[in-house]
């Protein structure tokens, strides 16, 4: 008999090993063992830098596609900078003269957290996630525009961050700055609610059929998570997202390397600067959407 087998029969009997062990319910107040100030400090001194050496801008553009990264660059600018993970690298450009930050923050919920997270304990205060979606309203097109007005929480991370019974909302300057762009730029969108889930190959058709009839435009896999921690953070999120592909179609396909695609996140990476340099009119305030807004609106 093995020592693990002495601890494991000293706890409990072999036949409560079986029954699932309940997770429980999160407190939200209650501190972590390490705080993303602390584990920032850690790998900051193994990698030689000082927190001094970090500088992270105001308003952070989040990638939450590959093909979002090179166009937010070039149209910020952007310059590598020093930052604690050499995978995602932070780039820091301008727009009309305010700092900002691109940053990969994808795919899924937990890393797009862990990315805000880092990102907020340095100094951070508003994020605009840029990326890609799966409609699921047959009337939106590939290459149309969706801001998210709430995102439906069918993943893990958003419930450490807030209760179940909670909705994952953006904040209301960034929507209203978004659609101004959006009409700026002349580009077709969609205002409403979307479903974000952390299992995109059990995107079944019955789940996207009972989502259609409950008015949600599309599918992804950051944002209700990006919502979440904003709120439980106190900071201004919001996100932009292409329709690439219509999953309703009997033969839906995976536009994401086609030429239109590629000219569309250009476009989308346009209007989400446009969008940062309208928030400098916006009040500096947390106030997120009103729970009641589920509807669609079509421009």
């Amino acid at each position: 008999m093995g020592p693990s087998e002495i601890l494991l029969k000293s706890r409990m009997p072999i036949s409560v090993v079986s029954f699932m062990i309940k997770v429980p319910r999160p407190k939200f107040i209650e501190k972590p063992l390490i705080s993303p100030r602390q584990s920032i400090q850690t790998v900051a001194r193994h990698s030689g830098l000082k927190l001094k050496d970090l500088k992270v801008p105001k308003y952070i553009l989040l990638c939450l596609s590959v093909g979002a990264i090179q166009p937010l660059i070039e149209e910020t600018r952007a310059e590598e900078v020093a930052w604690i993970y050499r995978a995602r690298p932070l780039y820091v450009g301008n727009v009309s003269e305010i700092p900002v930050g691109v940053i990969w923050a994808a795919p899924g919920a937990p890393l797009a957290a862990m990315v805000m997270e880092d990102l907020i304990a340095c100094g951070a205060k508003v994020f605009i996630g840029v990326g890609l979606s799966g409609a699921i309203e047959p009337h939106i097109n590939s290459g149309d525009f969706i801001i998210p007005s709430l995102a439906v929480r069918d993943e893990g991370t958003s419930y450490h961050y807030l209760p179940k019974n909670v909705e994952a909302l953006p904040s209301k300057g960034i929507i209203h700055a978004l659609k101004d762009s959006c009409r700026e730029s002349k580009v077709r969108y969609y205002v409403g609610p979307i479903w974000t889930t952390d299992a995109p190959y059990r995107e079944t058709r019955s789940k996207i059929n009972y989502f259609q009839r409950k008015g949600i435009l599309a599918v992804d896999q950051e944002s209700s998570a990006i919502f979440s921690v904003g709120i439980y953070r106190k900071v201004r999120v919001g996100c932009i997202l292409v329709a690439s592909t219509n999953l309703t179609q009997p033969k839906a396909t995976i536009g994401f390397y086609t030429e239109m695609l590629r000219d569309k996140m250009f476009r989308v990476a346009e209007t989400s600067t446009k969008t940062i340099v309208k928030l400098q009119y916006v009040p500096d305030k947390n106030t997120h959407l009103s729970p009641s807004i589920k509807t669609t609106t079509k421009k």
